[in-house]
This record gives C-alpha cells, sequence and structure tokens, in this order.
C-alpha cells in the first residue's frame, strides 16, 4: 500500500522529470530557430551597411543550414530582391520561385509572387511577359488574407502594369482601388496616387492629374513620392495652366553652364536623374552639377550622344563603342555582315536605353536603328531609317527625328511604328527640327532651330505649348542646337551664339 505522501512526491518527481523533458525539447526546436535570426538579423544589418557579398552569404546559410525554421522564406525574398535590384534576373527567378513554392504558406510568400511578376515585366513587356505578370498580382489579391499588407502592393504592381501596357482604363480602376481599399498604406497608396496622375496624363486629364499629385503632398507630405509629385505639378502647371492663361510657359532663368566660360562643338545634352547635366562634344564629355561645376569629364573619340545606364551613369556613344563616363571599359560596338563577320559601327548620330537594358543606336551606314545587349552584343534590327536623334520615354516608347522629312515617327517597344507627328500639323510647322526629348510624364520636347522654337505635344500627339524667346531678348535661342529636360520640366538648350547652355524654368 502506498501511502498519500508518498504518492504526492512520486507526482511531483514525474512532473520535473516531465517538464525538464519538455524543456530540452523546447530548446532543441528554439536552437535552430534562434540562430537562424540571428543570422537574417545579421545579414539585413549587412545589406544596409552595402556590404551585399556578406549579407547574401548570411542569408544562404539561412536558406542551406535552417530551410525549416520560420525565418528561412524572410531570407529567400531578401536574396531574390537583391539580385531582382542587381537585374541577375536568372537568379533572381530562381530564388522567388523557390520561395512560392516551398514557402506558399510563409509570410513572405505573397512578396514572392509579385517579385516574379515584376520578374517577368522587367524582361520584357510582350503581351505574353504582361500577362505572366499580372496572374502572379492576382494570385496574391486570391490567394491570401486581405489584411495581409502586401495585397496594396499586388494592386498597385497591377496597375502598372496595365498602364505600361496601355491598358490606361484598367489601369486607372486599379489604381483607385489601392487608395480606396488600403487608404493607409504607405508607401503603396502615395505611389498609386502618383500612378494615377501618369495614366491621367496619359489619357488627356492633366487637370484631374494635378488633384492626384495634390493628394500625395498634402497626405503623405514627408515621403519622396511627394517630391516627385511636385515635380510633375510643375510641368503640368507650366504646360497646361500658364499656357491656357496666355502666358509663356516658361522664363529665361539667371543660370547658365558653364557660368564662366564658353562652349564650342556640343553635339548633344542629357540629364541624369538626379539633374545633373552632360553636355558632349565632339572630343568628349563633361558633366556639370546643380551650380554649374564640372563634376566629371572625360575624353572621347568623334562623340555623338549619351544615355543613362540602369544606374543612372552617363555613358557617351563616341566612334564605334560605348563609353561609361563613371569608370568601367569601353564597349566596342559592331553589327554583323552578310558573312558573319563583324562590322564597327564607324557612325552613331543617336542612340537610347529601353527599360529592359537593351540599347538602341542609330547605324547611319545601314540606315536602321539596331538593338544590342547592356554588353554590347548586337541583337537584332530594331527599326529602319537613320534618325539624326532619338529618344526614349518610361513607357519604351521611341520618338525618331528624321530632320530631313522634318517628321517624328514614334515607335513601340517592338521597333514597330506607333504614330507619326507631321512637318506641319494643327498650330504649328517645323522648319528645323535638331533634337527631341521627353519628360517624366510623356510630353515630347522638339526643338527647332530655324524657328527658334521648342514644341511641346502631348498625348495623343496633339500640340501642348510652345515655348520662344524674342531674337534680341536675353535667354534667345536662335542658332539651337542641343536640347535636354529634366525632372521637374526645365529645359536645358545649347546655342551656337551664346556658347553656353541655358536654363529655362
Amino acid at each position: 500500500m502506498i501511502h498519500r505522501s508518498s504518492s504526492n512526491l512520486f507526482v511531483v518527481v514525474l512532473g520535473a522529470i516531465l517538464c525538464a523533458a519538455a524543456v530540452r525539447g523546447w530548446g532543441q526546436a528554439a536552437a535552430p530557430e534562434e540562430a537562424a535570426r540571428r543570422r537574417l538579423d545579421t545579414g539585413l544589418s549587412f545589406m544596409e551597411t552595402g556590404r551585399f557579398d556578406e549579407a547574401l552569404k548570411d542569408f544562404q546559410v539561412v536558406v542551406e543550414a535552417y530551410p525549416n525554421t520560420s525565418v528561412a522564406d524572410d531570407a529567400l525574398l531578401q536574396i531574390a530582391q537583391y539580385h531582382f535590384d542587381t537585374r541577375n534576373f536568372d537568379a533572381a527567378q530562381g530564388a522567388a520561385q523557390m520561395l512560392v513554392t516551398k514557402y506558399e504558406q510563409g509570410d513572405a510568400a505573397p512578396m514572392g509572387h509579385i517579385l516574379v511578376g515584376r520578374i517577368a515585366l522587367a524582361r520584357g513587356r510582350t503581351e505574353r511577359q504582361v500577362d505572366t505578370a499580372l496572374a502572379s498580382f492576382d494570385r496574391v489579391l486570391s490567394l491570401f488574407d486581405r489584411k495581409n499588407e502586401a495585397l496594396s502592393a499586388a494592386l498597385y504592381y497591377a496597375a502598372e502594369t496595365l498602364r505600361i501596357a496601355g491598358r490606361n482604363d484598367e489601369a486607372i480602376d486599379k489604381y483607385r482601388r489601392v487608395f480606396a481599399e488600403y487608404p493607409a498604406s504607405t508607401p503603396w497608396a502615395a505611389r498609386a496616387h502618383l500612378g494615377l496622375a501618369l495614366a491621367l496624363t496619359r489619357a488627356g486629364q492633366p487637370f484631374k492629374a494635378l488633384e492626384e499629385l495634390h493628394r500625395v503632398r498634402m497626405r503623405h507630405p514627408a515621403s519622396q513620392e511627394a517630391v516627385r509629385a511636385l515635380a510633375w505639378s510643375t510641368i503640368l502647371y507650366r504646360l497646361y495652366l500658364l499656357g491656357s492663361a496666355g502666358q509663356p510657359p516658361y522664363r529665361v532663368a539667371p543660370r547658365v553652364i558653364p557660368p564662366a566660360a564658353k562652349l564650342q562643338d556640343v553635339v548633344a545634352l542629357g540629364i541624369n536623374a538626379q539633374d545633373a547635366l552632360v553636355v558632349v562634344t565632339n572630343d568628349g564629355a563633361s558633366m556639370y552639377d546643380r551650380q554649374g561645376g564640372v563634376a566629371r569629364s572625360l575624353p572621347a573619340e568623334q562623340a555623338r550622344a549619351v544615355f543613362f545606364d540602369q544606374q543612372d551613369r552617363a555613358v557617351i556613344i563616341e566612334k564605334s563603342a560605348l563609353h561609361p563616363m563613371e569608370g568601367g571599359t569601353k564597349i566596342a560596338i559592331a553589327a554583323p555582315k552578310p558573312d558573319n563577320t563583324p562590322r564597327p559601327l564607324e557612325e552613331i548620330p543617336a542612340g537610347a536605353r529601353l527599360s529592359t537594358d537593351e540599347i538602341l543606336l542609330v547605324d547611319r551606314q545601314e540606315r536602321s536603328i539596331a538593338r544590342f545587349s547592356s554588353s554590347g552584343k548586337y541583337l537584332d534590327r530594331f527599326a529602319p531609317g537613320a534618325p539624326a536623334r532619338i529618344a526614349v520615354d518610361a513607357l519604351d516608347r521611341v520618338a525618331a527625328l528624321d530632320k530631313d522629312a522634318k517628321t517624328l515617327t514614334i515607335l513601340g517597344s517592338d521597333g514597330r511604328q506607333i504614330s507619326q507627328i507631321a512637318a506641319r500639323g494643327p498650330g504649328y510647322e517645323l522648319k528645323n527640327p535638331v533634337d527631341v526629348a521627353f519628360d517624366a510624364l510623356g510630353h515630347l520636347y522638339v526643338l527647332d532651330r530655324d524657328l527658334g522654337t521648342v514644341f511641346v505635344f502631348g498625348p495623343p500627339n496633339r500640340l501642348v505649348t510652345q515655348f520662344s524667346v524674342p531674337e534680341k531678348s536675353p535667354g534667345a535661342f536662335r542658332r539651337a542646337k542641343a536640347l535636354a529636360v529634366d525632372s521637374a520640366g526645365r529645359l536645358f538648350i545649347y546655342d551656337d551664339r551664346a556658347e553656353r547652355v541655358q536654363v529655362y524654368h
């Protein structure tokens, strides 16, 4: 017979044994989780300080050594996002696909699906790639809880995809859903207002676009989106409000570049995303900062044009080569002859970069626009013709200027003609167009040397406004040769007579 006191002691001892076993089991389970989380945090710290190789090592350890922890999907997402940002789309695709397949119920899975869609669109803008992107975003909207923060991102990227694909009405509806259904979701609501402003401008509704930009500035005043909204509002104000009020859309700014020197033999201008101006001359290029000082110079052989790569670095187009202005190796440019031997492009009067990182170069000898990879490999013949200037907008529409015919042909990203701006139309006549540029909202600016005038065309190739300065007034440009437009729509015009770049704001 067991006494009650002995029975109680047995229960206590047994409970202690079971508790100790449970603690050991919990500790064994918690150890990998804690180690994985520490590795992830370390990787994130490395990422913040720009030590990307070290960050990737830590993320890879989490994925390989701790695949069953709750943070393995987060590490995979970081890997995929890094490769996407550095345009290694194959590596990004592999990581993102593993994420959505192996960790389909994980917290990072929704953003993994979004990344799969963004990768598809970054590779190109064919109908199939657009459909693939939209399907990935739709999966997020249908598979995950409506409280998930990724849903607002999925809606936003779906709207962006529709706008890029030219399905403007559908895009407008999607943008409005973002801030209607997720009004507190920052930055997606602010970005959706910006996207809606772009779509409305494209639809010929600039005043409604101004309203959306005002909302960004009022609701998200401390955001980067508010800075962009101010710049875009300035563009619309100049083009649509000042013109309709009978006022000139621009004034001559006190700023000239360079402030105390002369420029000769200028052949092209370019402006990067930070509004630094690049002036290309026959024998090289110089980059000027906002104060007009020379930030960087580069000698070049028969330089003709400039474009900016994915990292916003200037690349000078010269005889038979692409010459990175901020370091890097000069890339030889050649097209294949009929016998497949290389033919260097001796004359490249113009060039530009598409959003896919493909480069368009005018091949004057073959009278065509050729398409090259970012590494300089010839891909194909993009379109016929030898335009004197080409410009590309955010939708990869290409404006090709034929100086002889005094016309502009608008091409799609596939090289097919979309439309044409004739030498003469309602309210304008081109006499000697010499340069073209797009602004951030897709307006096309055409510089006419003989008329000393800039014509601005909006959708659908309709003249919105024009700007000139009386011939004998300060800032007149009657021998203009090159044009650039910055993020806020300010004009930079090089004039042979003044031998400087004059700014108009």
